[in-house]
């Protein structure tokens, strides 16, 4: 287990230096909500292009109003194209259990085309040099919902290095599934 403090400058780097001779590599990269999981991941996108590495897979930037997330896209790494993955359910629609269409977890109203459309942009992945899914969480593992077309697309080993956000509580599972994986913790891995 790695935390943030055992990084150099370049998160591409330290993947590269902590499990070089490994490959395929899967690092899954857990922290709370806030710590920068989808940032963290977006900066070694950055480093793996600019080294003119085959990039793809998933990020889910928020989408902030102010200070605060009301919102979740979706962006294919290999098109740019981005589309709104989930809004955040106000307090009236939370208690009533009404709002707008989809599939709710938590505080979150999940957009199912764009799911249906996620899966569709993992399962078309051949190979990668770095895959990135953002992020597997309660619907993946515990509703056998959400991004499944990871799943396959993970154990297929079709990748030289990939990242998984995960949940600290969600740890386990990626582990029993994924045994070799290495986890990375930013922040205080103890939260959801």
């Amino acid at each position: 287990m790695f935390s943030l403090r055992d990084m150099p400058a370049s998160p591409l780097a330290f993947l590269l230096e902590a499990y070089s001779t490994r490959a395929p590599s899967l690092f899954l990269v857990t922290g709370p909500s806030g710590s920068g999981k989808t940032y963290w991941c977006q900066q070694v996108v950055e480093h793996a292009r600019q080294q003119g590495w085959v990039v793809a897979g998933l990020l889910a930037p928020p989408v902030m109003e102010g200070e605060e997330k009301v919102g979740i896209e979706l962006l294919d790494l290999s098109s740019g194209e981005r589309r709104p993955l989930a809004t955040r359910l106000t307090l009236a629609e939370r208690a009533s259990g009404e709002g707008p269409a989809g599939l709710t977890f938590g505080c979150w109203r999940f957009n199912h085309d764009v799911l249906v459309w996620g899966n569709g942009v993992l399962r078309d992945i051949d190979s990668a040099d770095l895959l990135i899914v953002d992020e597997l969480g309660p619907l993946e593992f515990r509703q056998q919902q959400g991004l499944q077309a990871a799943f396959p697309l993970l154990d297929g080993w079709r990748y030289r290095l990939a990242c998984v956000t995960a949940r600290p509580s969600l740890v386990g599972a990626v582990r029993m599934r994924w045994p070799w994986s290495q986890v990375l913790v930013l922040g205080d891995a103890t939260h959801d």
